[in-house]
């Protein structure tokens, strides 16, 4: 829930704009933050330190 709702905080920043151009700037910030952290959470998982299921979990 917590990356979900840093996410929307993102977006909402974003919603705020004056601009499209502004706007689609903050979606992208919020789409390569989901690149991010999916991406850690693969580290972890082959780290050991979530399991395979914990993994799929939050990337489905």
């Amino acid at each position: 829930m917590g990356l979900l709702l840093a996410y929307l905080i993102i977006i909402a920043k974003g919603s705020g704009s004056t601009s499209n151009k502004e706007f689609a700037h903050y979606l992208n910030i919020a789409h390569r933050s989901v690149f991010e952290n999916a991406n850690i959470l693969v580290v972890l998982e082959r780290r050991k330190v979530i399991s395979d299921n914990v993994l799929i979990h939050y990337l489905e």
